[in-house]
């Protein structure tokens, strides 16, 4: 079975987030989804966070995510990629993170795939995606 990780970030931190996501080798445009408030009907509602959602996230990129979760960054020069470990520490801090199947809960929850999951997260933190 597939492990899939959803990531969504603040709005405010889409550049930072992007870099991150270039210095741990995925590429610099990684928050692609964006989100918008579920209950803002407006014709324009605001993006207020962007997504990311890996579908078949690797054990090894999973074991990084939890560690930088726990404060422990990998070792990387983050100035090379026009960051500082408090940028680094900030959007970590701000982001939200789901695995699913997450190996470490008492009782894993299952998603009957990637989408489904993502979906899970975003509308438990009442967000959608922007039309």
């Amino acid at each position: 079975m597939s492990t899939s990780l959803v990531i969504l970030i603040p709005a405010s931190l889409i550049d930072t987030a992007n870099a991150l996501g270039n210095a741990l080798g995925l590429g610099s445009r990684n928050f692609t989804v964006r989100l918008t408030p579920a209950d803002d009907e407006s014709e324009t509602p605001e993006v207020t966070h962007y997504g990311l959602l890996h579908q078949a996230a690797e054990p090894r990129f999973l074991a990084t995510m939890k560690a930088a979760q726990d404060g422990v960054l990998p070792e990387i020069d983050w100035e090379s990629h026009g960051l500082t470990v408090e940028q680094v520490a900030e959007v970590i801090q701000m982001m939200t993170y789901s695995i699913s199947p997450d190996p470490e809960a008492e009782e894993p929850v299952s998603h009957a795939g990637p989408r489904a999951h993502f979906e899970h997260v975003i509308t438990g933190l009442g967000l959608r995606i922007a039309g």
